[in-house]
């Protein structure tokens, strides 16, 4: 979502161009770039016109997905607000998250369906509040997606403050 997205031309012998990124915008030029703001599946045209005045149309599928999205704080403490640390994503097919207390050492690991800590250790007790890191590999599903990890695998890094 609001990554700049470049689409180029690949025609011969063209004089004119008209895209329309469906979403209501469109483009006279001939590689323009473009902005989705929203999640979902935009099927991109571009009609292509000779000096004779013939036309061609071209049609691509584009799904945008939402990447990363990577919150810093959270408050587990049972209030039901805020309770859980949670990475939301679109399309990642394989990940592993983990945390480190701030001497390095590893507290929690998930593989989990859901990219998310509950402020526990791996053996239960509750970490105590103060600054985590975390580490998270992950990698993107196939297809036509646009993220900020598009098509690779990617290692995020960053902190955690743990609130109670």
């Amino acid at each position: 979502i609001n990554d700049l997205i470049s689409f180029h031309d690949t025609s011969t012998n063209t004089v004119s161009w008209a895209w329309d990124f469906n979403d209501g915008v469109n483009s006279v030029n001939q590689n323009p770039y473009h902005t989705y703001g929203g999640l979902g599946t935009y099927n991109v045209m571009m009609v292509a016109t000779s000096p004779d005045g013939c036309l061609d149309t071209a049609y691509q599928a584009i799904n945008v997905i939402e990447g990363l999205i990577v919150p810093n704080v959270f408050t587990p403490d049972g209030d039901g607000y805020n309770d859980v640390f949670k990475i939301r994503n679109s399309n990642v097919s394989e990940f592993t998250f983990r945390v480190f207390n701030r001497w390095g050492t590893q507290i929690y690991e998930t593989t989990a369906p859901e990219i998310a800590w509950d402020g526990k250790t791996q053996a239960g007790s509750e970490a105590p509040a103060g600054t985590y890191f975390y580490t998270l590999d992950a990698k993107l599903a196939s297809g036509n997606d646009i993220a900020i990890f598009q098509d690779k695998d990617t290692l995020e890094k960053g902190t955690i403050t743990l609130i109670r």
